[in-house]
């Protein structure tokens, strides 16, 4: 994707971090149905959740023009193997019927700039290959590498 054709939100969206009890029980709802999980402890509880958010971790949220949330990121401090400080994208998960929106990758474009306010240069994840789209936005996307954001 050339950078000068980079997707935009579409109108009437909204990515800001989550802050209300709504938003983030909104988000465990969003991982149950986004992952078809078949018992709701395979989600990150909310306390986890808001705790991260409080103390440097990442919540995010794209909303529906309705207030609907469409999509959710979620990412943690972290280290390396000798000590360096890192954000650890964890979570990106987009409703079905907001799919095709690019969502996720204005969600991770989001991201990076948080991180970057932080002082962080180094953002790790992981993708399982074997689903494509989400292996597509982990490895093809702009400002792809880790150490480039």
């Amino acid at each position: 994707m050339a950078l000068n054709r980079l997707p935009h939100l579409p109108p009437g969206f909204d990515i800001r971090r989550l802050t209300t009890a709504a938003e983030y029980h909104a988000a465990e709802e969003l991982q149950v149905v986004t992952w078809a999980m078949t018992d709701r402890v395979e989600a990150t509880p909310i306390h986890v959740l808001v705790t991260a958010q409080k103390n440097g971790g990442l919540v995010l949220g794209a909303f529906a023009p309705d207030g609907t949330l469409a999509a959710f990121l979620f990412g943690f401090l972290g280290t390396t193997a000798d000590g360096t400080l890192k954000h650890v994208s964890h979570q990106l998960g987009v409703l079905p019927q907001y799919r095709g929106l690019s969502l996720g990758y204005l969600l991770k474009r989001a991201q990076r700039g948080e991180v970057r306010r932080q002082g962080l240069d180094l953002v790790t994840w992981t993708y399982d290959p074997l689903e494509t789209v989400n292996a597509h936005l982990n490895l093809t996307q702009p400002a792809r590498s880790t150490r480039s954001i």
